[in-house]
């Protein structure tokens, strides 16, 4: 089974840049049109913790095609 590399898919800066504007446009948004900080912590703190579930997801699923390998090697 190959396993693709991500590397240089999708460059830092640019994936840095997009984040925060992103969570400043939503800061904004928080603040001035619900004027309450808790939807955009609940907003953000959900998708870091939906973004962390797919990251231990993927380290398993290496985990699996690492054990495989080394299976078929032996």
């Amino acid at each position: 089974m190959n396993v693709r590399s991500l590397e240089g898919d999708v460059p830092i800066r640019q994936l840095a840049g997009v984040l925060l504007v992103l969570a400043v446009v939503t800061l904004l948004y928080s603040l001035l049109v619900t004027q309450t900080i808790l939807l955009w912590l609940f907003a953000w703190l959900s998708l870091a913790s939906v973004g962390l579930l797919v990251f231990v997801v993927y380290l398993l699923y290496r985990l699996t095609v690492a054990a495989e390998r080394i299976a078929t090697k032996l």
